[in-house]
């Protein structure tokens, strides 16, 4: 018989209306026997049903899913203090979602793009720092 993860990759590859006839058709074929493989697969299937037939569609609405989080929960994700976020939020101008409400609330798709960059450009600027401290401390040293 088939293994749980071969099951669930011929039902990801269907339409909703072919994964229910599948299963639908699966159910009937094998419950009308006696041997216990059969009977196994039918109660996995069942067991299954859940996930075989509303796996997708349940990743489809959490990609449309939005992250909201406040000031603070950005400041502690970026690892910098909450008055550095309102600088940030001032100079790139990101609006709050729930403009006039408290606590305000920011997309986090507005401010993954500066996010990564800040990101990126506070590792270059580590980089840069620990050559140029590697650089001085051969100088130092050379006369030796």
């Amino acid at each position: 018989m088939l293994s749980v993860g071969e099951i669930l990759s011929i039902f990801s590859e269907l339409s909703v209306d072919n994964k229910k006839n599948l299963y639908n058709f699966l159910i009937k074929e094998f419950s009308n026997t006696n041997e216990e493989k059969k009977i196994e697969f039918v109660e996995l299937l069942k067991d299954l049903k859940e996930d075989l037939l509303y796996y997708d569609e349940e990743d489809s609405n959490e990609k449309h899913n939005k992250f909201y989080l406040t000031q603070k929960e950005l400041s502690a994700m970026m690892g910098i203090s909450v008055r550095h976020i309102q600088r940030i939020l001032k100079k790139e101008n990101i609006k709050p979602v729930n403009e006039g409400q408290r606590p305000l609330l920011y997309n986090l798709e507005n401010f993954e793009k500066y996010y990564f960059s800040y990101k990126r450009e506070n590792m270059n600027n580590k980089k840069r720092y620990f050559y140029r401290k590697e650089i001085n401390r051969k100088n130092k040293y050379s006369h030796l």
